[in-house]
């Protein structure tokens, strides 16, 4: 089964979420395990507390565990201009 990341494994994970039909990016800046909601601040400056639940839906790139999977950066190497 393939693990999840959870709590403070998904600060700095970036959201996206629609608002009257409208992608906003966000990103994910706290994690407050006592209540278990995530802070999100959005790049209009709004922000929101979301649970868990919540955040799975809005998450970029989906809430499975980030482990050999942050080397997907595009495009090779410099050259061509």
């Amino acid at each position: 089964a393939a693990s999840t990341a959870t709590g403070h494994a998904l600060v700095n994970r970036k959201v996206t979420k629609l608002f009257d039909g409208k992608p906003f990016d966000g990103t994910v800046m706290k994690y407050t395990p006592k209540s278990k909601f995530y802070k999100v601040v959005y790049e209009d400056g709004d922000r929101e507390d979301l649970t868990g639940i919540e955040l799975e839906n809005v998450i970029v790139g989906g809430m499975l565990s980030m482990r050999g999977g942050g080397r997907r950066s595009g495009g090779g190497g410099g050259g061509g201009v």
